[in-house]
């Protein structure tokens, strides 16, 4: 379905005022720089232009897949999302391998089993964000704000996650397995029977942590905070 065929399909009163009018100019701006349909369709949605503008009395929902890597470079100069809009977005099972998301704000997006292998989320903001199951091996995150995000089960392993902020973070069964946690706010976030060997937790706060099966084996807690950790022996 190309952009021209989705808004002529939609009901009247479905945009606020001439919003309707303002797609149709965007999709023949970027229609003009040669852009595929389903390049249009995914960086109005994915930006917010369709979701944001629609009335919030009609009923309609988007839910875009993200194309692979390759698909994106062609048209998203190489990957780079860097400072995206994308809050409450869905790109759950999303491909975004290597894609650069230098402070993107992720704010409660729906990432569940989403492929962020390599990616570059320095400084990115992932509050609240569902990254259940989602692959984050090898990730830079440095900075990120992942504050009460659901991290359950989610790959991080070799990842920096250096001064990331996790603080009321659900990591339940995670992969952290030589991952860069110095300085990192994991305070009062659920750690249970993760992952954490040969981990650098050098300066970590893990205040109220609940580590109970964690495997600490080979990691480096030298000046972390550790007021109040459950499971910790």
């Amino acid at each position: 379905m190309t952009i021209k065929d989705l808004v002529s399909s939609l009901p009247e009163g479905a945009f606020r005022g001439e919003v309707k009018k303002h797609i149709v100019f965007l999709f023949c701006v970027f229609r003009s720089l040669s852009l595929h349909d389903d390049a249009i369709f995914l960086i109005l949605n994915t930006f917010g232009y369709l979701r944001d503008l629609l009335n919030p009395d009609m009923v309609f929902s988007l839910d875009v897949k993200i194309p692979s890597l390759p698909y994106c470079e062609r048209h998203s100069k190489e990957g780079n999302f860097w400072g995206a809009y994308l809050v409450c977005s869905s790109l759950k099972e999303a491909n975004l391998a290597g894609a650069d998301l230098t402070r993107a704000n992720l704010t409660r997006a729906n990432l569940f089993r989403a492929n962020l292998s390599l990616a570059k989320l320095t400084r990115a903001s992932l509050r609240e964000a569902n990254l259940t199951k989602v692959d984050l091996s090898r990730a830079d995150l440095t900075g990120a704000n992942l504050l009460e995000a659901n991290l359950s089960l989610a790959k991080l392993d070799g990842a920096n996650l250096s001064k990331a902020n996790f603080s009321g973070a659900d990591l339940t069964g995670a992969k952290l397995s030589g991952t860069d946690l110095t300085g990192a706010d994991l305070a009062r976030v659920d750690l249970y029977q993760v992952d954490l060997t040969g981990a650098d937790l050098t300066g970590a706060d893990l205040t109220g942590a609940d580590l109970t099966g964690a495997d600490l084996t080979g990691a480096d807690l030298t000046g972390a905070k550790l007021e109040g950790v459950i499971g910790l022996q």
